[in-house]
């Protein structure tokens, strides 16, 4: 789990999802927790980890770094996941003491929030899973990315994990009438938890890539933080940004168009989300081949979706499955 800091310090938050499109598999929304001690605040958290190296995933990247930012330039459906794996779980490393999450259920039991509710009841994702990790052997560098944050004094606090799995999903969408409004409801509450992990930070900044083309979060974070003053410094097609305050403590919330390549922690907090994702998607292919050998695998996204829905169409029914516990409203 995230440890919660105990002296006074700035914090800087990346939050990102996977899975917002797709109407199977769930959505999965992260957090990336990094503290700065002693220092101002780094514009290119990239930069600052050099050393390692750490990389943007623009096509110049050293083979031998980790690569860190938008998860689609890092991952597409049936590539291997050693790139995504790599920078996650050596990020993971340098945020414990103790030893590596072998299991995705470990990994989760480690870095997921307080409101994670397992999918016990849905049989497409109880089967056993790979251990951790998938790919190559040696890919994660947590000791010198431990060095390189050292030597940047940066700390990182770990992962925030939310997956919403397809029935809680149906049941928040139908309730409150979008998934644009889910999706900042998770993240808002993602850092609700995190400000009261770290009730000594006076300063913190929580960095979002722009949710569902919005361009305007006013309301909603009034309505998610009701304590606090609130001025609005930018809203803008490329950025908007709010400062709230309570208690002597100053938070500010910036939603940036592409966050995820901007921002190291919210690329890292995407790559987070896609990689919990595809390991709950191993799992729901797995099943579904199982029972019907020669199954293409699915992503979920609404034209394959419909595909693998029409291929499994007589095994649903002869397994007497609720499609409403397995395909999502929107």
């Amino acid at each position: 789990m995230v440890q919660e800091d105990t002296k006074s310090s700035r914090l800087v938050v990346g939050i990102d999802e996977a899975g917002y499109g797709p109407v199977l598999g769930p959505l999965v929304v992260s957090a990336t927790v990094f503290e700065v001690s002693d220092r101002p605040l780094p514009s290119d958290f990239w930069s600052e980890l050099r050393s390692v190296p750490v990389c943007r995933p623009d096509g110049t990247e050293d083979s031998r770094g980790l690569v860190v930012g938008d998860s689609k330039k890092i991952y597409q459906c049936r590539d291997d996941l050693g790139r995504l794996e790599a920078g996650v779980l050596s990020f993971a490393a340098a945020s414990l003491d103790g030893p590596m999450p072998d299991t995705l259920e470990a990994f989760l039991g480690r870095f997921a929030s307080e409101h994670y509710q397992p999918p016990r009841p849905l049989p497409w994702y109880a089967g056993p899973g790979p251990t951790l990790p998938c790919g190559p052997p040696g890919l994660p560098r947590w000791t010198a990315l431990e060095k390189a944050l050292r030597d940047a004094r940066l700390r990182f606090h770990g992962f925030l994990v939310r997956p919403v799995f397809e029935p809680e999903f149906n049941t928040q969408v139908r309730s409150i009438g979008n998934k644009a409004q889910l999706l900042f409801n998770v993240s808002a509450g993602l850092s609700r938890e995190l400000l009261g992990r770290h009730r000594s930070c006076q300063e913190c900044l929580f960095l979002y890539d722009k949710q569902g083309g919005r361009d305007f979060y006013g309301p909603m974070l009034l309505n998610a933080f009701p304590d606090s003053g609130f001025l609005i410094e930018k809203e803008s097609r490329a950025r908007s940004v709010y400062r709230l305050s309570s208690a002597g403590r100053t938070v500010c919330h910036c939603f940036e168009m592409k966050g995820d390549e901007h921002h190291l922690p919210v690329g890292l907090a995407a790559m987070c989300s896609k990689y919990v994702r595809e390991l709950f998607l191993r799992r729901f292919n797995l099943f579904w081949g199982h029972h019907l050998p020669g199954l293409r695998p699915t992503a979920g996204y609404y034209a394959d979706a419909q595909r693998f829905l029409a291929e499994t169409e007589a095994l649903r029914r002869s397994l007497e499955m609720d499609d409403a516990q397995l395909v999502r409203c929107r």
